[in-house]
């Protein structure tokens, strides 16, 4: 009997390596759940990075179980834990800690230095969760704001000009300062310094000259053609629209039109970004060429030389294109035009 127990305790496993045999268990246990967690982990990453580089939605206006519209991430989680064990039982243990979820939003400004590289900051993280009203408030605030990007030029898109006028003269001054840190900073081929300084020392003051004479009317034209462009516009309504276009263009032809408004605002803009306007000189005729001995040589100043030389034949042109496309012989025809059209309620008397 004692012969049989101890042969029994001879062949039985010793409690140490039972011990070691259950850690190692209990260890490969916690590493391959370290390891799924992780694969989870990963598998979220790439979700997030893959929706924010297609700029898609995270989030939806309902996620609850029944709402047929779940939006992108939540959507695409789920349909993975189909094929994905792991993830299904990690989704249907969230279920259990929904209590504990904290939805913030994250305020991130990406920016370019000095030095030109792009740096984004995290500023905050501000709990959501009771700011409904509040977004909604901000967001109304934002809403409307235009960035002022510089614009390109395009040939189908007609309010290419005015828009692109409009942003360079807003933004004139930054622009000079983006090309002098070009030139002077020496970050740059030699190729690209030297066509910003060509561009530098275009901007002088009958450019500016120019800027604003353009804008003023490319802006005109173009809350003329985007009407043209209405749906629900009629032949004698936009008749009536360009004859109200020629005849602003004609009053942009007076002295103070020009004098009091757009002389004024170009040397306003130029004294900001520094530039300075000298007279040119005049050049006096020989008395041996002039043919006439009593003439006296009229001498214009540079605001009139502007003015005669530029100004008035931009608008001439401009008339002129207008006319020959909408002559006195077919505007009296659009504008019979009229009788055709249903009437109006607001246009009926009673």
């Amino acid at each position: 009997m004692c012969m049989e127990k101890w042969t029994s305790y001879l062949h039985e496993t010793p409690v140490d390596v039972l011990i070691s045999e259950n850690m190692k268990k209990a260890l490969s246990l916690a590493n391959k759940e370290r390891q799924s967690r992780k694969d989870i982990v990963y598998l979220l990453i790439d979700v997030v990075i893959t929706l924010a580089q297609l700029n898609l939605p995270f989030r939806g206006h309902n996620e609850g179980e029944v709402s047929t519209n779940k939006v992108v991430f939540k959507g695409i989680v789920e349909f993975i834990s189909r094929y994905h064990p792991p993830l299904m039982i990690h989704l249907q243990k969230g279920q259990e800690i929904q209590k504990l979820r904290k939805d913030q939003l994250s305020i991130v400004v990406r920016y370019v230095n000095i030095n030109g590289e792009i740096i984004e900051s995290l500023l905050d993280l501000i709990d959501v969760a009771n700011c409904t009203a509040v977004g909604k408030c901000y967001a109304s605030q934002g809403e409307g704001k235009k960035i002022g990007t510089l614009k390109s030029l395009s040939d189908t898109r007609w309010s290419s000009r005015a828009e692109a006028c409009q942003v360079l003269l807003e933004n004139i001054s930054v622009l000079l300062k983006v090309l002098d840190s070009i030139i002077y900073d020496g970050k740059y081929d030699s190729g690209i310094a030297s066509d910003a300084f060509s561009l530098s020392k275009c901007i002088d003051f009958q450019f500016c000259l120019c800027l604003v004479t353009f804008t003023d009317i490319l802006k005109l034209c173009n809350i003329i053609s985007k009407y043209l462009q209405n749906e629900v516009l009629n032949i004698s309504s936009a008749s009536l629209h360009i004859e109200s276009l020629i005849s602003t263009l004609q009053g942009y032809t007076t002295e103070a039109y020009f004098d009091q408004l757009l002389y004024l605002q170009a040397e306003k803009i130029a004294e900001n970004i520094g530039v300075t306007y000298s007279e040119p000189r005049h050049r006096k005729v020989p008395t041996r060429l002039d043919d006439s001995e009593h003439h006296v040589p009229i001498v214009l100043t540079g605001k009139d030389r502007m003015k005669a030389q530029f100004f008035n034949d931009v608008i001439e042109l401009i008339k002129e294109a207008l006319q020959s496309r909408f002559s006195h012989e077919t505007m009296p025809l659009l504008k019979s035009n009229e009788c055709l059209n249903p009437p109006k309620a607001e246009n009926i008397q009673i």
